[in-house]
């Protein structure tokens, strides 16, 4: 059985408090390409197929807050269609934007 979004919320928070979280500047990250282009999946030294993907050392162009899902990147919009930052605070794998961590991280916590 799958968790709901609130059990799943209440673990990420829980993961905040109890985790060790750093504030970063969002930077590109390595990507594994689909040659067929219809895939791209982030990059950890994972093994992979040479002849089905292509390692591009920039291709991740963005990350998610974990919470709300706000689009963290070093891209800049053009557009107000959705918020976008470039810092957040990251466990090494996930992103929680600076809103989201000093709404729900651990109390008395400021940002650098």
């Amino acid at each position: 059985m799958s968790m709901s979004w609130e059990e799943e919320r209440d673990e990420i928070i829980k993961t905040l408090r109890t985790g060790t979280w750093v504030l970063e500047k969002w930077t590109r990250q390595p990507a594994l390409v689909a040659r067929d282009k219809r895939c791209i999946a982030f990059y950890h030294g994972q093994e992979y197929d040479p002849e089905e993907f292509d390692l591009v050392p920039d291709a991740w162009g963005h990350d998610h807050c974990e919470l709300c899902f706000k689009t963290i990147t070093d891209f800049v919009r053009e557009d107000d269609k959705a918020p976008v930052v470039d810092e957040g605070y990251t466990d090494g794998k996930n992103w929680v934007c600076c809103e989201c961590f000093d709404k729900h991280g651990p109390s008395g916590r400021t940002r650098e």
